[in-house]
């Protein structure tokens, strides 16, 4: 009798330090999918894609379409899919609401009032609990509209995601009215000067309320303007592509590219860079940026 009760003693102690102990989790679940969810009395569409061998504490990117554009089309026109693959990357592509007949972003415009940062923000943090995502490494991109969204967030609710990425967007004129920066976000800005949608010196339309702001250093300048014992560092990436880094003491990094006479398109390959891959140039320099941060 008195053998079991040690037997049993050892058996709960070892149970009990095997509770203890963290649990390595398998491979995630692979997501390839369409999902929709309701929020705020609207059926939202959103994609996710979660490679093979992702674990836990993976990075997760949240990528915003353009205005008029959905979910497969920005999938089929960025190739984003690939890298997320290559670096298993979970992959979050929602979809907008319909704004004249077109898919868009409320990114403070003057269609009609749509909670799309709520709509992002109760996605994010469903997903980030879903596949064990690491909180710490969720990032945000868009392009055009997405990218008006993307500053959006970054001035409203900056603590959403590691870092923003707008690709020939900019801030609506609300936002640049209410903008207030505070503390140090990480940013990466990329712009064409022949942009004539979003042109870079501000002279964009203000109907809907989309114009406002001013050119597009002013802009960056809310979120340089905190960087504590900032430096600047200039690259020519080549004739047509330079970068401009701005980076504090702290390791925040506000990265801005600027094309010379590119519009707005989403950059294929071997528009902007030199090398080739099959992958979009747009996508190779969003995706550098990112991988900085996960990297570290």
């Amino acid at each position: 009798m008195k053998k079991m009760i040690v037997w049993m003693s050892l058996f709960l102690v070892f149970l009990l330090a095997a509770c203890e102990e963290e649990v390595d989790l398998p491979f995630i679940e692979e997501v390839d999918q369409i999902f929709e969810l309701n929020y705020d009395g609207l059926d939202r569409r959103y994609y996710v894609y979660v490679p093979s061998e992702v674990k836990k504490d993976s990075p997760m990117l949240f990528m915003l379409h353009g205005y008029g554009s959905t979910i497969e089309l920005f999938l089929g026109s960025t190739e984003v899919k690939k890298l997320a693959d290559r670096d298993k990357v979970i992959l979050v592509v929602p979809e907008g609401t319909p704004a004249v007949g077109l898919n868009h972003w409320d990114a403070n415009l003057r269609y009609e009032e749509i909670d799309d940062l709520g709509f992002i923000e109760t996605l994010r943090n469903s997903l980030i609990e879903e596949h064990h995502v690491n909180e710490e490494l969720v990032f945000l991109g868009g392009h055009s509209n997405g990218g008006f969204m993307a500053y959006k967030i970054a001035c409203e609710a900056p603590h959403l995601f590691r870092a923003y990425m707008s690709v020939s967007g900019t801030m609506s004129g609300e936002t640049w009215e209410t903008c207030q920066v505070d503390e140090e976000v990480n940013l990466f800005h990329f712009h064409g000067t022949s942009d004539l949608v979003v042109p870079m010196d501000g002279s964009m339309t203000e109907l809907f309320g989309w114009g406002g702001a001013p050119e597009i250093e002013v802009v960056l300048s809310r979120f340089t303007d905190p960087l504590q014992g900032m430096t600047m560092s200039m690259e020519e990436v080549n004739e047509r592509l330079s970068k401009t880094t701005y980076q504090s003491t702290n390791g925040t990094k506000v990265v801005y590219y600027k094309a010379e006479n590119y519009g707005h398109m989403w950059a294929n390959d071997g528009e902007l860079l030199e090398e080739e891959n099959d992958v979009s140039d747009m996508t190779d320099l969003l995706w550098d940026y990112m991988m900085t941060f996960v990297e570290e």
